[in-house]
C-alpha cells in the first residue's frame, strides 16, 4: 500500500525524498498538498515529470474519499467522507454570506458516551489521524471552491470524536490548518469543542496552541 503523505510537515516530507532531490522539492510537494490542495500528485505540476512518477509509484496524497453527501434547504451540507481503511466520519459545511463553517471529526467513534450523542452508541473505533483531520477541511473546500487563506473560513472540531483524546493528532493538525505556507486558517478561526478531559485540558493548555475552546 503505498504512503500516504497528508498530514507530513515540511521536514518529514524532505526526510521521504531524501538528498537525492533539492530540499525546495519539499516545499513545492507541502504547499501542492495543503495550500493548492491537489487531489492527485500528478497535479503538481510544478515538479519535473520524472519527480512525479517516482511519486506516484510510492506515494498518495490520501485525501478522504466523498461517500455521500446531504443538502439542507438552508444550504447546510453533511458529507459522509470514506478512509482508507474504508471506515467513515461526518463533516458538515455551514455557508453563510460572511463566512463559511467547516465541522470535523476527530475520531471514529467516541468514547465519552454523551446521552444525547448518536455517536456515543459506536464506542471507538479509533483516533483520526493528522493527515485524516486535515483532509476533512481540504476535501470540503474543494468541493465547495472554497480558499481558507482568501475567504473567512471557520474549522469547528465538534464532529465525531472527543478532541483532546486525540491530542497529539489534534495539535500537529492544528500545526498544518495554521501554517501561513500551509492551508493558511488563522488560529483564531478554528475551535475546539470538548466534553472536559481535564488531562488533555492540561496538555491542551501546555501545547500552546492559541486556539479558541468550548465545553459542550
Amino acid at each position: 500500500m503505498q504512503q500516504v503523505l497528508l498530514g507530513l510537515e515540511v521536514t518529514e516530507i524532505s526526510e521521504l525524498l531524501g538528498r537525492s532531490h533539492p530540499t525546495f522539492r519539499a516545499r513545492q510537494i507541502y504547499e501542492s498538498l495543503y495550500r493548492i490542495g491537489v487531489e492527485q500528485l500528478s497535479e503538481i505540476t510544478s515538479l519535473p515529470a520524472a519527480l512525479r512518477r517516482e511519486l506516484e509509484a510510492a506515494f498518495e496524497v490520501g485525501l478522504p474519499q466523498l461517500d455521500q453527501r446531504f443538502e439542507s434547504a438552508d444550504g447546510t451540507r453533511r458529507y459522509l467522507l470514506r478512509l482508507r481503511d474504508q471506515r467513515t466520519v461526518e463533516a458538515v459545511l455551514m455557508p453563510e454570506e460572511a463566512r463559511d463553517t467547516i465541522c470535523i471529526s476527530t475520531q471514529v467513534g467516541c468514547p465519552v458516551d454523551c446521552k444525547f450523542c448518536m455517536t456515543a452508541l459506536m464506542g471507538l473505533e479509533r483516533n483520526l489521524t493528522a493527515g485524516e483531520i486535515v483532509g476533512q477541511v481540504l476535501s470540503l473546500a474543494r468541493d465547495n471552491r472554497l480558499s481558507p487563506p482568501d475567504r473567512r473560513v471557520n474549522v469547528v472540531m465538534m464532529g465525531m470524536g472527543e478532541p483532546l483524546l486525540n491530542l497529539p493528532n489534534v495539535i500537529k493538525a492544528t500545526r498544518l490548518l495554521t501554517d501561513e505556507s500551509g492551508v493558511g486558517l488563522s488560529p483564531r478561526r478554528i475551535t475546539l469543542s470538548t466534553s472536559g478531559i481535564v488531562p488533555g485540558w492540561r496538555n491542551w493548555g501546555g501545547s500552546r496552541c492559541a486556539l479558541s475552546s468550548r465545553f459542550r
